[in-house]
């Protein structure tokens, strides 16, 4: 008796292509292998299509079945719409989807913009609010030996370069889910991250100065100044690969850049000051006074303390 396993690799395709169902290439071992090795960009993103697109449209419409034809009519007429329809996309669901590289994004970015006969004449751009948290999944990751260090370095390339992408060419805020993205990368030290984040407008004030109490976690002086001074490029960002592109095109000139008086990106606080001498870190205690922070006495006296050991 024939079994699913025993059916033809193109079937199976078009089988979890009818489903929609992200469960099906898990069920067993043979299946996460087909489905894994032998499908291409343009399957992946044909099943987002369907998935969070086409289907979804079709969930939506099946309630009209229950009217009057002349209603049923009208409001499919008006569901249907191009326009409608796409406003309706959920990128942030297709973007969680790891099967979405970049390009099967390229690939279903295609599919938005193929026209459609009751589309307006200029199609809207398609507009990513967020960046996907898993693209920063690389950055909690560390390679146990010199087999994996590799595919760990190429793993980090990739997501820099779709997150490069998003940031450019679909409008997304760096800003967004609370400021993650730049207190992960300042955690996990990722200068070019780092970087290219700040380019992008990311505001290490938000949530209270988040990313700037991580930053003392961390005791990186220069990496703090990274993140406070618009101007200010971090001693080892010229010997990151990552990073020459952002600096190349974003960075000012550091021979320049003394020139320029910038606003800090942050409102220097009495609260960092005190972490900082919790911390321990005396260097960041000054560096905070220096630029603005009310010092107590006590705080002074501890400074001092920490400047003997």
């Amino acid at each position: 008796m024939p079994t699913l396993l025993s059916l033809p690799i193109e079937i199976l395709h078009d089988i979890h292509l009818l489903s929609t169902s992200e469960h099906l290439p898990i069920i067993c071992k043979q299946l996460l292998h087909v489905y894994s090795r032998t499908t291409s960009a343009r399957y992946r993103a044909l099943f987002l299509w369907r998935k969070y697109v086409l289907k979804e449209a079709e969930d939506a419409q099946r309630p009209l079945e229950r009217n009057s034809d002349v209603e049923r009519r009208s409001r499919a007429k008006s569901s249907s719409g191009g326009r409608e329809r796409r406003k309706k996309v959920r990128w942030d669901a297709i973007l969680a989807t790891p099967a979405c590289s970049m390009e099967v994004l390229q690939i279903l970015r295609g599919f938005y913009s193929d026209p459609l006969p009751s589309d307006p004449p200029e199609i809207p751009k398609i507009k990513i609010p967020a960046l996907p948290t898993r693209l920063f999944k690389a950055l909690s990751s560390k390679p146990s030996d010199d087999s994996t260090a590799d595919d760990h370095t190429d793993e980090l390339e990739q997501a820099f370069r779709y997150i490069d992408l998003l940031l450019t060419d679909y409008g997304t805020s760096p800003d967004k889910l609370g400021g993650y993205p730049l207190a992960r990368s300042v955690l996990s030290g990722n200068l070019a991250f780092i970087r290219l984040l700040l380019d992008h407008g990311a505001r290490p004030a938000i949530k209270d100065n988040l990313v700037i109490m991580v930053a003392i976690e961390t005791g990186d002086l220069e990496l703090l100044r990274l993140l406070v001074e618009p101007a200010y490029i971090h001693p080892d960002e010229s010997r990151l690969p990552l990073t020459h592109c952002c600096l190349n095109k974003n960075t000012p000139d550091s021979s320049n850049h003394k020139k320029l008086k910038l606003e800090d990106r942050v409102q220097i606080t009495d609260q960092m000051l005190e972490k900082a001498i919790k911390r321990r870190h005396a260097p960041m205690a000054r560096y905070f006074i220096e630029r603005g922070a009310r010092p107590t006495l006590e705080t002074i006296r501890m400074i001092e303390c920490l400047q003997n050991i």
